[in-house]
């Protein structure tokens, strides 16, 4: 027994992307790159699930932060990220057939790099590992770039 062809439906943020694990295994992904403060429904379809306990894994990835807010407002005033509000599976005639809202779910801020003082020391501070197992479905990359001088971008235009 279990469900079939039905799908995780979940409010979150502009700017954001969701990855959706369940017992551990990767279902699948849902974003939104709007630059905008706000918040949107979202969905991840879900080809079958048991009839049992499961642990919902859901994954926020920040895209950016709506840059109308002025830094010197308190915290209260800037751009929520993550989930915020309902989180349900429904069928594909939009009935709710588990309500998870009233779970648990933790926002973790990603301030690992500031802790790692990686804006100062460089990411050769950071200890990198080689990928071992190819079938994970979650890849993090890393990549530099030399930002160009307003005199450099004068001479573009």
């Amino acid at each position: 027994g279990g469900l079939s062809d039905v799908k995780l439906v979940f409010d979150g943020r502009l700017a954001n992307a969701y990855m959706l694990y369940i017992d551990d295994n990767y279902i699948g992904q849902a974003y939104n790159y709007e630059h905008n403060m706000g918040s949107v429904s979202l969905s991840i379809p879900i080809k079958s699930i048991s009839t049992g306990d499961h642990i919902v894994t859901i994954i926020s990835s920040c895209l950016g932060i709506h840059n109308g807010i002025a830094n010197q407002q308190p915290a209260s005033a800037q751009d929520q990220k993550g989930l915020v509000g309902k989180v349900s599976i429904i069928d594909s005639n939009n009935n709710i057939l588990i309500d998870l809202s009233g779970n648990t779910f933790k926002h973790y801020m990603g301030t690992t790099g500031e802790v790692l003082n990686v804006g100062s020391n460089g990411t050769n501070s950071v200890k990198w590992n080689q990928q071992t197992n190819l079938l994970q479905g979650l890849t993090w990359y890393r990549t530099s770039f030399t930002t160009p001088t307003s005199r450099e971008l004068e001479k573009e235009h």
